[in-house]
């Protein structure tokens, strides 16, 4: 019996020492197939030498660490990308390594029982730096070499359509150009001629205007040329009374884009019945469409203006009739020496017993006190209506005496115009014609 306990105890241990892979940790083809998984396509692990193993860990729960020289062998060649310029449509490539080569170099792994087997873990590689790619990675055709016929020919390819690209770009930058040209002069051309407002102008996107109802209107003359800056005209007017506009040089200069000109009014200018100033630090867009706008600080001024059509007729046709009237009114005023008549006949400044002879057109909004004598209070224009010496919208000159006696005033309706009574006596005055020009 004794000799079976013996030889089972040799079975046992042979079991122990000798059954499991290797008494001293992984073997040389386990470290191999570990750190081959780690290489890169066209390496392979050629021969694995196990210098030194030591046991770690304990005899219950070995852990071997080795250090191993392991030589790797080259199963492809292998390119590396120059740094070459231009960029071409395939990589420019060296060659580094061709197929057959060895790097050798060394590994330090630690392994660990398991069951009946050694799981192996690289824990360090000291090997010289392997460059570039093995060839199969760059796919079929996938590379040129640096320096051959094949890499000379896409260099001269590449030169020949850098040199198309340019000639192209080139052609189109020359063809944009002219079209930029011709492009401002027509807006050039365009911008020749008179224009003048077709609408109030607007404030905001809201037709404005001044406290007492007057509307704002712009007329610009720019004359013919092909500069793409010059000098012109403009004009601030009232839109419903045209004649009423105030002269102001203007400066424009056509865009570099050709899509609309700047507008500069040269001299700092206020309209005064308008209530409205241009300054030469304004600068307004004008455009082929007749839109002149000017926008800063949430304060936007636009007009729709129209060349050489029926808003500037009208307007001249307003301008001129006004013009006429004006020579006829002053060759009236010339004619019988007369004043011009505003406000109230005790405005007049006429001295007791004394007469002169005024301007006047008839109006029939203003206050009236009296009738045929009339108190100083008395609105001139109303009250030349009211004594029917003149029409409303009517100009004439009429004679205006003022007496020295005192006299009460009683209040009538006559000709369109109420007058009132005055309960004070006061010296009054006398309203006759002279000459009346016929109404329109």
């Amino acid at each position: 019996m004794n000799r079976y306990i013996a030889l089972w105890l040799v079975i046992f241990s042979f079991g122990l020492l000798g059954g499991c892979s290797g008494g001293e940790g992984a073997s040389d083809d386990q470290i191999a197939n570990t750190f081959a998984l780690q290489l890169p396509t066209g390496l392979e692990v050629d021969d694995v030498e196990i210098q030194v193993s030591e046991n770690i860990g304990s005899e219950v729960e070995p852990q071997y660490r080795a250090r191993s020289k392991v030589t790797l062998s080259y199963t492809e060649d292998f390119y590396q990308e120059a740094r070459v310029r231009p960029v071409l449509s395939k990589p420019v490539v060296r060659k580094v390594a061709e197929e057959g080569d060895t790097v050798t170099g060394t590994l330090i792994t630690s392994s660990f029982l398991r069951g009946e087997s050694w799981d192996v873990r690289i824990d360090k590689k000291d090997f010289p730096p392997i460059y570039g790619l093995a060839e199969s990675q760059y796919g079929v055709d996938g590379f040129v070499l640096e320096g051959s016929d094949e890499h000379n020919n896409l260099l001269a390819s590449h030169e020949e359509e850098q040199a198309k690209a340019a000639a192209a770009r080139a052609k189109k930058q020359a063809e944009e150009a002219a079209a930029l040209r011709e492009k401002i002069a027509h807006l050039r051309s365009n911008l020749t001629g008179i224009w003048a407002a077709k609408q109030p102008a607007l404030h905001n996107n809201a037709v404005w205007s001044s406290r007492n109802g007057e509307q704002l209107g712009i007329q610009l003359e720019i004359g013919e040329g092909e500069n793409t800056a010059g000098t012109g005209v403009g004009i601030l007017y009232d839109y419903n009374n045209p004649s009423d506009e105030i002269t102001v040089p203007i400066a424009f200069s056509i865009n570099r884009d050709g899509e609309a000109a700047t507008i500069i009014f040269n001299e700092p200018t206020q309209h005064k019945s308008l209530q409205f100033s241009v300054n030469p630090r304004y600068k307004w867009k004008f455009t082929t469409d007749g839109m002149l706008q000017y926008n800063a600080s949430g304060n936007k001024w636009s007009l729709s203006l129209e060349k050489d059509g029926e808003a500037l007729q009208s307007r001249l046709t307003q301008v001129a009739s006004f013009k006429e009237k004006q020579k006829i009114y002053e060759e009236l005023i010339s004619k019988h020496k007369a004043f011009i008549a505003k406000g109230n006949l005790s405005n007049l400044n006429l001295k007791e017993m004394s007469y002169a002879h005024y301007f006047v057109t008839g109006e029939v909004d203003g206050p009236v006190y009296g009738s045929d004598l009339y108190q100083g209070e008395s609105d001139v224009s109303s009250a030349v209506v009211h004594s029917g010496v003149l029409k409303a919208g009517q100009s004439g000159v009429v004679k205006i005496s003022r007496y020295s006696e005192r006299v009460a005033f009683s209040g009538t309706l006559k000709n369109g115009v109420t007058s009132e009574g005055y309960r004070y006596k006061r010296t009054p005055y006398k309203i006759e014609l002279v000459e009346g020009l016929s109404a329109k």
